[in-house]
């Protein structure tokens, strides 16, 4: 089943599952645009096997987490579905609110500590991806209905 979740085609259809699963509908598009800007757009080695962490999350201390381990302090999983997971319930422990707005969700990420960069700088990066992207993200809502109704 694992090997499932390893395909780096499939992050945006992973991430609306989750999205989804996770109470995150209205920000999925935001999501894998900050995936794309946090691994340059997933050539990040960290969004590559082993580690399969598109966000560089470090491992957590005090919330419930499913990591399979650590390399060079970041948090390592089985697949890309399970570090999506890892970043859901990362944001559900610290009570980020879903939205469609770039600007809301950044700004709740720096407010929870998420990052440390200048957030004027992080936004329009995540920003820069989501302009770019967002239309092609009608395939995989396509692609997840159709599914779902086969």
């Amino acid at each position: 089943m694992n090997f499932l979740f390893q395909f780096k085609s499939m992050i945006p259809l992973y991430t609306l599952v989750l999205s989804i699963k996770h109470g995150y509908f209205k920000a999925w598009k935001i999501i894998v645009s900050q995936f794309k800007f946090e691994t340059a757009n997933f050539t990040d080695y960290k969004a590559d096997d082993p580690i399969y962490n598109l966000c560089g999350m470090r491992p957590a201390s005090v919330r419930p987490q499913n990591r399979t381990g650590e390399i060079k302090g970041y948090a390592t999983f089985a697949n890309y579905w399970d570090g999506i997971e890892d970043f859901m319930l990362r944001n559900k422990a610290f009570g980020i609110k879903d939205t469609d707005v770039v600007d809301e969700w950044c700004k709740e990420l720096k407010r929870t500590g998420y990052y440390e960069a200048n957030q004027a700088q992080y936004t329009a990066g995540v920003q820069h991806y989501f302009d770019v992207d967002s239309g092609d993200y009608k395939y995989t809502l396509t692609f997840f209905v159709i599914g779902s109704i086969a």
